[in-house]
């Protein structure tokens, strides 16, 4: 697993946000190679969109009066680092504040992270970092958007996709193994890397949340207010079709400062369990507010990136002698005057369409149905399951 320096998996003990965590020290480095991507048609071997996200558990290698700078990701001549450019002046906790750019390394980017959502020593954190086409990377903190980096250098360097992806490229997380002793000290867990643009309700999956509307909560209420701008929260707004003057969060039970202690159900979201003055968007978000509606046709899905990050192609390819067949677009056009009850395309997490046999009542919920069912002819789920318009 580890390339060079020290690293440790606890043989009995956790040390993960849950389950299993790594151990690093400044010397450790881990690196992985990035496998070939598939496009519609042929291997992709081009600078790509991409996600990169983990879960760190930081603390202080030296005095906590200091400044410095630790080594997060490296990936070609690019590289991510989180530094303490505070020292001592706001919290004496605070292990991290600022995300660092570098190409080649000269500084080309930075962002200087809110007080509130700073890495603090001994507390889990989740960091997400978005590149994308032409633009400055954005930076998810806990599951939610804060901003976008700002440039402090050759913006051309930094605002153009961050990575190739192909066979071979490596990614480094930790120190660099011709530049020891400089990467994080503490615990990470579940580092992902993702080749794609994800959207804002899977960012928040990936920090263990869900998306959600602050109604009457004031300790949600203070954080959407306090510490996420306007700006991000609109664009959830503007996805779901709801006003923007309305306030939302990344739900997540973070429990307390190391979340070890926790059973595992309570270091994630858990959707029949959102908290009052909490109202879960997740399937609005998903779907971008085209809810399936009983006995009317399947919306048009066509232009959904979270349908799109599998649906890609309608194309099929021979490639080595087998079928580069994938999920095609065509699946989620609308078809004019076939009810969704009667459209054969389920979601993967839709159930069977037809049930028959012996329904109890109140299967689906309450008065749903209202009388227990018993027939040999089946009966249509989609009516106690989804809204009716």
């Amino acid at each position: 697993m580890a390339d060079y320096g020290p690293t440790r998996i606890e043989p009995i003990a956790k040390g993960g946000i849950h389950g299993k965590g790594l151990w690093m020290t400044r010397r450790s480095g881990v690196s992985y190679g990035g496998p070939v991507q598939y496009g519609a048609r042929k291997p992709v071997e081009k600078e790509r969109k991409f996600y990169v996200g983990l879960f760190i558990d930081p603390r202080f290698h030296t005095s906590n009066s200091r400044t410095f700078s630790s080594q997060l990701l490296t990936f070609g001549a690019r590289k991510i680092n989180l530094t303490r450019r505070f020292a001592g002046e706001f919290s004496s906790d605070i292990v991290y504040d600022t995300v660092d750019f570098y190409y080649q390394d000269e500084h080309v980017g930075r962002y200087t992270l809110p007080y509130g959502l700073r890495f603090f020593k001994n507390q889990w954190r989740h960091l997400g970092i978005q590149f994308r086409n032409g633009q400055a990377p954005l930076i998810y903190i806990d599951g939610f958007a804060v901003g976008a980096a700002s440039s402090v250098g050759n913006a051309a360097k930094w605002k153009m996709n961050a990575m190739r992806v192909w066979g071979g490229q490596i990614i480094r997380l930790g120190s660099r193994e011709d530049n020891r002793a400089k990467g994080i000290y503490g615990w990470v867990d579940e580092f992902k890397v993702i080749a794609r643009d994800p959207t804002d309700e899977e960012t928040c999956n990936y920090a263990r949340g869900t998306l959600a509307r602050v109604t009457n909560n004031n300790f949600w209420a203070h954080k959407a207010d306090n510490l996420y701008s306007e700006y991000w929260q609109g664009k959830v707004a503007d996805t779901v079709g709801e006003s923007r003057n309305n306030s939302y969060v990344c739900y997540v039970n973070y429990g307390n400062t190391t979340m070890r202690d926790l059973t595992p159900n309570e270091v994630y979201a858990q959707l029949d369990r959102i908290p009052a003055g909490l109202v879960s968007i997740r399937e609005k978000h998903i779907t971008e507010n085209k809810a399936l509606i009983y006995n009317q046709p399947r919306p048009a899905q066509d232009t959904n990136r979270f349908c799109l990050s599998c649906h890609i192609s309608d194309n099929d390819e021979v490639r080595d002698g087998v079928s580069s067949r994938e999920l095609g677009i065509s699946a989620f056009r609308l078809v004019n005057n076939l009810p969704t009850q009667l459209d054969p395309r389920r979601q993967p997490l839709q159930p069977p369409g037809l049930m028959g046999g012996n329904i109890p009542a109140n299967y689906f919920g309450p008065g749903k149905p209202a009388q227990r069912i018993r027939s040999t002819t089946p009966s249509h789920v989609d009516q106690w399951l989804m809204n009716h318009n």
